[in-house]
């Protein structure tokens, strides 16, 4: 279809829609016709739209033709991620269906302009704006998007709003100031801001909105208001602890300010800027503690708010300064507080390489809580492509005292300019060298590109090669990677849109939550738990709409993964995940669950049940004397109970029984029981999941014949079938194949 042709299809698929938002025809399908798409339709075109659609949303009754259209067309237009664009004519039309206060709808226009506004624009937006005595006059005053309105009015409005903001923030010196800013940046950084989902913390990726640092920092007038603004709250703080100024719990800066505060570290902290990193060490750790040995702090508002700039965008020095805070602090409340923002800070380092890579430099002699960041780094190195050139790497890595024992204890990987890709590890000494799995020596190319080696780049015996080399030097890795567990997809999954392969687990939901949260998960009410892995999003699925504070159990579910298409999430069939990224978030996943299970599924739920004693269970009724509860009914109430069971009795009691199952053998030395795994050999069987591995990797045990419960077991607070599960892969991994499941 020549161009011409397209052109005209769009505008007569606009035209349609115009006619079905604009129809008061009866709501029967003979007056409606067939449903409309939006596919291909531009920006542009969609904005054409927009105004109608307001109008239909609004204006019609929920019967109507016309607003079951607009219903229609907002759900295409979000599930497609696409936004409208407004010229003059359907800029002007769009806002004039916006009420009068309805600030945050106008700025949004505004942010979808593709021209200059109009003056009959300027003019609606003063409208929206109304007078000053129907402004709010408390610090709910939504500032940013009052001064984007007033500086696109027809009138000059900023005299009214100055007035206005000086008498809110009277008691706020660097709110003030922050207005003051509004006016020097540019139009575009502005609308952004205002446009922003911005509360006192501007939201991250996670949270789904986009981060104004981001385009404030390239913005001059911000970068020197940032260093002003925290060169002046350092120095406040300073006088506090020196005494110039009197101590007041809390009474160091108002919440507003330290708000401000917070946004300027943010921005300071997107630049990178040198001077920063000096004023973040000192402000952060003398926020959070008194000048005497009373439990408070100078401002808990500027210290939670500078966590979460730090976990926004963090820098070496900002996790350093949260890490030097929480040894100070006294405030239990604040120091629970700053711990939730420590992990997640650290690992959303790793997707700033350019600046994470200067704590190995970052201190003259070895330093284990910066060596313990730098690990987290590299780890979720394997999901951001992290890659150096070989002079960037001698000097980030091999050459500071926190980066040496990392480059002679990983395996790193050379890809070199002729395609070659060559493993090795670096030893130490008068000048470094260089050796492969066997020993032995390989020559240093400095044009070659070095990504930390991932078990998954290797074959089976290779990985053998590098376990062993590991053993027999004795070299202890500074994270686990030779013997890293490894996960794969299976052939038949390829196309499909979700793994089953951690489904069927009873999870204690209050733990999971903890847990879930200090290893970078975001819980999403509705969708699990969500984390992402460079370009790809992971969503863990469980049986129940989560929330912190919930407690109880779920049941394990899905797992899937997606990918972003413009401003939306779109599902990824498994083949096409990378297969590092699958067996990343694999073992996140298994953690979660190991942790945090306490049954497994045996089959009963799939038994079908009568509406009677499923009312029962509800009831908490027992069932008629005499007669037996229903397999499910029994199933649920024990896994009641069981939720409400610490997990680490239960874990206890697991080991305890496994160990006198197997009390021959582990005398014998043929198994080693530890807190997570039971050991064979190589291989190794998980407590809470009954996952076989060997040497890290997935192994799949031949079938076990049918065979009764173990005998002589006492009674365990968990699911039986789960310890019968354990326990027969480890008989399986002692019987007649022990040595051809060993081997491999």
């Amino acid at each position: 279809m020549d161009r011409s042709t397209n052109s005209d299809a769009v505008r007569a698929l606009v035209e349609q829609w115009l006619a079905r938002l604009q129809s008061n025809a009866p709501d029967h399908e003979r007056f409606v016709g067939a449903p409309l798409s939006i596919e291909g339709l531009a920006p542009l075109d969609l904005g054409r739209l927009w105004a109608p659609m307001r109008r239909a949303h609004w204006g019609s009754t929920a019967s109507n033709p016309a607003m079951q259209a607009a219903i229609a067309l907002q759900n295409q237009a979000r599930a497609a991620g696409l936004l409208p664009a407004f010229d003059a004519p359907a800029g002007l039309e769009v806002l004039r269906t916006v009420a009068n206060k309805a600030w945050a709808e106008a700025v949004s226009v505004l942010g979808q302009l593709v021209c200059e506004p109009t003056p009959a624009m300027r003019h609606e937006v003063n409208r929206v704006l109304g007078p000053r005595e129907d402004w709010p006059a408390d610090h709910g005053f939504a500032l940013y998007q009052a001064c984007a309105l007033a500086r696109h009015a027809d009138v000059d409005r900023v005299p009214d709003l100055r007035e206005h903001a000086l008498q809110i923030y009277s008691d706020s010196p660097h709110q003030r100031a922050e207005f003051e800013l509004l006016l020097q940046i540019s139009v575009p950084a502005l609308l952004v801001l205002a446009g922003s989902r911005n509360s006192y913390y501007w939201p991250d990726e996670a949270e789904g909105g986009d981060d104004p640092a981001a385009v404030l920092a390239s913005e001059p007038a911000c970068a020197a208001f940032a260093r002003e603004t925290l060169e002046a709250a350092l120095q406040r703080v300073e006088d506090i602890h020196a005494g110039s100024v009197a101590y007041q719990a809390d009474g160091a800066f108002s919440v507003q300010d330290a708000h401000v505060i917070a946004r300027a570290a943010r921005i300071a902290a997107w630049r990178d800027e040198p001077w920063y990193r000096g004023v973040v060490a000192r402000l952060l750790p003398l926020a959070c503690v008194a000048p005497t040995a009373a439990k408070t702090a100078p401002s808990q508002a500027l210290a939670v708010a500078l966590g979460h700039s730090t976990e926004g965008v963090p820098t070496p020095e900002g996790v350093q300064a949260l890490r030097a805070a929480l040894a100070v602090v006294r405030h239990a409340g604040l120091k629970k507080k700053l711990s939730r923002n420590l992990k997640p800070a650290e690992r959303a380092l790793a997707a700033r390489p350019e600046v994470a890579l200067r704590m190995s430099t970052a201190s003259t002699k070895p330093d284990r809580k910066l060596q313990a960041m730098l690990a987290t780094c590299l780890e979720a190195g394997w999901w951001q492509g992290l890659r150096w050139s070989g002079t960037q790497w001698l000097e980030q890595i091999a050459a500071p005292p926190n980066g040496v024992p990392f480059a002679c204890g990983l395996v790193w990987v050379a890809e070199h300019v002729d395609g070659a890709q060559r493993s090795f590890v670096m030893r130490s000494g008068a000048a470094p060298s260089f050796v492969d799995a066997r020993s032995q020596a390989l020559a240093w190319q400095r044009d070659a590109r070095i990504r930390l080696w991932h078990p998954l780049d290797a074959d089976h015996e290779q990985r053998r090669d590098w376990q062993a080399f590991f053993v027999q030097q004795r070299v202890r890795q500074p994270l686990r990677q030779a013997f890293r567990e490894i996960y794969r997809s299976a052939d038949d999954q390829a196309k499909l849109l979700a793994s089953n392969e951690f489904a069927g687990h009873e999870l204690s939901i209050r733990p999971l939550i903890g847990l879930a949260r200090r290893e970078g998960w975001r819980v999403a009410k509705y969708e699990g738990l969500v984390r992402t892995f460079g370009a790809t999003r992971v969503n863990f699925q469980v049986g129940a709409e989560l929330y912190p504070g919930l407690e109880g159990g779920c049941e394990s579910m899905a797992l899937r993964f997606e990918r972003a298409e413009g401003r939306v999430w779109k599902p990824m069939p498994i083949g096409t995940v990378d297969p590092i990224v699958y067996s990343e978030a694999c073992r996140a996943v298994d953690l979660l669950v190991s942790v945090t299970a306490f049954a497994v599924e045996d089959g009963s739920s799939a038994l079908p049940i009568t509406a009677g004693d499923l009312g029962l269970h509800l009831a908490g009724t027992a069932a008629p004397a005499g007669t037996p509860a229903h397999p499910r009914v029994a199933r649920m109430r024990r896994l009641d109970h069981l939720a409400t069971l610490p997990l680490s009795g239960m874990a206890t009691m697991r080991r305890v029984t496994l160990q006198h199952v197997f009390a021959a053998q582990i005398e014998a030395g043929r198994v080693v029981v530890d807190e997570r795994h039971v050991r064979v050999g190589r291989c190794a069987v998980h407590l809470a999941t009954a996952r076989v591995t060997r040497d890290g990797e997935a192994l799949e045990l031949p079938a076990a014949p049918a065979q009764g419960k173990l005998a002589a077991l006492p009674w365990l607070p968990y699911d039986e079938a789960l310890l019968q599960r354990v326990a027969e892969a480890v008989g399986t991994l002692l019987g007649p194949d022990a040595a051809q499941l060993q081997a491999g």
